[in-house]
């Protein structure tokens, strides 16, 4: 089941990766001359600016926890598995369309720069949020399929089912704190990285 899952995963990151690319080939001559392309000044503005950690922390905890708890709601609703299939689709959407901007504008620097915007902290958050969303969908699965299938437990079936439930508590803390580690590491360090390179390139 657990392979099951990795692969659908993978299946629908790509397919909205793929879709993404398609998506802004498409129109990149209406998105060229837009104000869409922002990261000539964010990067100007993190390299030459003085950031204020704290405002910037409560921003970042604010964004990445509201999508965090939303998907942890939904993965206990009926359609949780529909949501939580969307995000992986939007996420690989979002990567995709980002990365060919980047590339369409910047060539192979682009990367450099994209991967200026992302490190560390998607070293963190990627391993978080696709840990939690399989958790996700096989927590959703136990509570919608499994328990309704009307079969009596026994005593070892409930005792198994304990220490599953425990086992899982583990992980969703576990994927929690790394996305955690995943925002102090977007406040205090790639800002860092940033100011650093920047003078570089």
């Amino acid at each position: 089941m657990r392979e099951q899952i990795r692969r659908q995963f993978l299946i629908l990151f790509s397919g909205g990766f793929l879709i993404g690319i398609f998506w802004y080939l498409w129109g990149c001559g209406q998105k060229e001359s837009g104000p869409m392309f922002f990261m000539d000044t964010l990067l100007w503005r993190m390299g030459n600016y003085k950031i204020n950690y704290s405002t910037y922390l409560v921003f970042l905890i604010r964004k990445r926890l509201f999508l965090w708890l939303i998907l942890s709601l939904c993965a206990v609703t009926l359609v949780g598995t529909w949501i939580v299939r969307g995000f992986m689709i939007w996420s690989g959407f979002c990567f995709g369309s980002i990365l060919t901007m980047y590339l369409y504008r910047y060539g192979g620097k682009g990367i450099i720069y994209l991967l200026l915007l992302l490190f560390p902290q998607m070293l963190f958050y990627i391993p978080a949020y696709a840990g939690a969303c399989c958790l996700m969908l096989r927590a959703h699965r136990t509570l919608f399929f499994e328990q309704r299938s009307g079969r009596v437990a026994d005593w070892n079936d409930r005792h198994g089912k304990r220490l599953g439930k425990l086992r899982w508590t583990g992980l969703y803390l576990t994927f929690f704190l790394v996305t955690i580690t995943g925002i102090l590491m977007e406040c205090y360090v790639n800002p860092i990285v940033i100011q650093k390179f920047i003078k570089i390139l």
